[in-house]
């Protein structure tokens, strides 16, 4: 579990016990502020520990319905002390977690949630696949493909309707020739309702009932039948400049923050800066976060010159006192900078489209660019995470699990910080689904247009909440929910240890 082992002796070249770093350690923790590196130190020795013989839990817990005991397998045991060893160092809120005996904990993934800070964290999780986890990381999923909106029509209680986003190139969806803007209304020849939903979308494989608008009637026109495979997905969705009377406007969609797709980002900016474009415009409507060193190169290529040559600060970041007093130790910087990379646009103006998903990441870059440039963001008040994370797993792979806990929460270089409510746009407008990404008549890029050149749009747009009297549900990508994806720190400077 741990890069760095030490190990201690006694005169006759015996490990030190066990039992005698956990008296240790309960005595420790009595004084918070003298048993910090201490804490470091033994957590790190007893990794390095030869590991007893295997046996049986002595307190297996007792089931409350039956009082029967049940015997928790050493492999969950061995799981659950991963997880509460890592927690109590790298959480953010590690002063609040619950002093719960991992041994009698027979699902590690209830033991985790046992552990967050709520309602405040919204975002930690656990997985037991990390290796499908990295690869999400990197824009490979097993996917249809397809991202999409659920609605509640207006006039049923439990009757809901989806309505594709986005889709991928070369995914199942592409190949089933979905779209934006197409509506479905049933999985498997079963109506999409309030209660079956989940269950429905919770597959591989299924026909989906795509439909159409005729008259005031959703009425079923076809079905398609798609499969999950592994694709790769780019998360630039759209990329074009737009002539609007005389102003040549860049545009760019961008999906998700991943590192490995840096370089394409510069490409497609050098693009955009050889266009010779007069303003930008970024849509993160649908971007729900991602690797901080993404956010750190899109706000490098996107800032005034002035804040690269002084590589002034996008956001700082605050951890828990534990880490803070290591970090502060070992002189590593708690500051996100702006880095001297090409291409700088040198932008003294930018315009970011926004929605319900914005999150993490996205908002991170807006109140990073705001004390330094003009922000002006136009569509829906974002997701409101403020908050960053690490991805631990086991480097000895003796397991596949991972844990993404909130580690950081992140403060622009003014001190902005804390908005759980999301961040509130300069102008308000809805996702318009009935257009594509990048038509100067699509909702959100119209009011773009119009701010931008003070000409009014000669589009009448209506929100596909409006056009469908209906509220929306929920945002889906890979028939999951789209929810916000922590600002993560790839590889951190941590006490030599699994993280990344």
């Amino acid at each position: 579990m741990y890069a760095l082992r030490i190990r201690m002796k006694k005169k006759n070249n015996n490990f030190v016990p066990k039992t005698w770093i956990r008296n240790t350690m309960k005595t420790l923790r009595r004084t918070h502020t003298e048993w910090t590196y201490l804490w470091l130190f033994l957590l790190a020795l007893v990794a390095g520990c030869d590991k007893d013989d295997p046996t049986e839990n002595p307190n297996p817990p007792v089931n409350e319905n039956t009082e029967e005991k049940i015997q928790v397998p050493d492999s969950i045991i061995d799981i659950n002390k991963f997880i509460k060893e890592e927690m109590e160092i790298y959480y953010l809120w590690n002063e609040y977690m619950p002093d719960l005996d991992y041994t009698k904990q027979p699902d590690p993934f209830e033991f985790f949630d046992t552990l967050l800070y709520k309602p405040v964290d919204r975002w930690s999780f656990l997985t037991d696949d990390y290796q499908a986890l990295m690869e999400s990381y990197q824009g490979i999923e097993e996917s249809m493909g397809h991202s999409f909106g659920l609605y509640l029509y207006s006039n049923s209680d439990d009757g809901v309707f989806g309505i594709i986003q986005f889709v991928y190139p070369g995914s199942p969806a592409a190949e089933a020739e979905l779209k934006r803007g197409d509506l479905f209304t049933a999985i498997n020849g079963e109506n999409l309702t309030v209660d079956n939903y989940q269950t429905l979308l919770n597959n591989n494989a299924y026909i989906l009932t795509v439909a159409e608008i005729q008259g005031n009637t959703v009425v079923p026109v076809r079905e398609v039948q798609l499969k999950a495979r592994k694709i790769t997905e780019n998360p630039i969705l759209h990329c074009d400049t737009l002539d609007c009377n005389g102003t040549v406007i860049g545009y760019l969609v961008y999906k998700n923050f991943l590192s490995n797709y840096n370089d394409l980002l510069s490409e497609a900016f050098a693009w955009l800066d050889a266009a010779d474009i007069d303003e930008m415009v970024l849509d993160l409507r649908y971007n729900n976060g991602g690797a901080i060193v993404s956010m750190q190169h899109l706000a490098s290529i996107l800032a005034p010159a002035q804040q690269i040559n002084n590589a002034d600060v996008i956001i700082t970041d605050e951890y828990n006192a534990l880490l803070t007093q290591y970090y502060t130790s070992q002189g590593v910087s708690l500051e996100t900078c702006f880095l001297n990379i090409p291409p700088n646009l040198n932008l003294n103006r930018l315009y970011i489209l926004t929605g319900r998903n914005s999150a993490s990441a996205s908002e991170a870059l807006i109140i990073g660019l705001d004390p330094y440039m003009d922000v002006i963001t136009i569509g829906q008040q974002t997701h409101g995470k403020y908050t960053g994370a690490f991805v631990i797993y086991d480097r000895e792979k003796k397991h596949n699990w991972a844990l993404q806990p909130i580690v950081f929460k992140y403060a622009n270089s003014v001190g902005f910080s804390d908005f759980p409510d999301g961040l509130i746009p300069d102008y308000s407008g809805e996702d318009d689904l009935f257009h594509p990404l990048g038509d100067r008549h699509e909702g959100l890029l119209a009011s773009a247009i119009e701010i931008i050149t003070g000409v009014p749009s000669a589009v009448a747009v209506k929100s596909t909440d409006a056009r469908f009297s209906g509220q929306p549900l929920l945002s889906f990508d890979n028939n999951r929910p789209r929810n916000a994806i922590p600002l993560r720190r790839e590889k951190p400077v941590l006490m030599k240890r699994t993280v990344e």
